[in-house]
């Protein structure tokens, strides 16, 4: 079981990272920070104890894979979960090859959001 019930959120739009950190802390009752900047979250990521790091997959570039890659190399038991606007195969594709635990996407399922995050502190 994880130690920690903090999430770090990594979306680069401020509009959806605004919208997730305020649902998971009023609505899932977490501990939220949020990075824009895919650098500056590896070394929050590093510093701190995260359950559960959300991760802007749209469009995903090789740093947005070197940094999940990072993230499971530095602590193995996190879950990393990504998120997108819309999904399609390929992301799909991209995210069981990282190995993420799932995807969200917009519009946001808010159940299936507390749901997925409490499931994922239970592991």
């Amino acid at each position: 079981m994880l130690e920690s019930n903090q999430i770090l959120l990594i979306i680069q739009s401020e509009e959806n990272a605004n919208y997730l950190m305020e649902q998971l802390i009023i609505g899932g009752g977490h501990a939220v920070s949020v990075e824009t900047n895919i650098s500056a979250a590896f070394e929050v990521f590093k510093q701190g104890a995260f359950g559960v790091v959300i991760v802007q997959m749209c469009g995903a570039t090789d740093e947005t894979v070197r940094l999940v890659k990072g993230l499971m190399e530095v602590d193995p038991d996190v879950v990393v979960m990504g998120f997108c606007e819309k999904v399609s195969p390929e992301l799909l594709q991209e995210a069981a090859k990282l190995k993420l635990y799932d995807v969200i996407t917009k519009p946001v399922n808010l159940d299936r959001l507390f749901f997925l995050t409490k499931r994922s502190m239970e592991l």
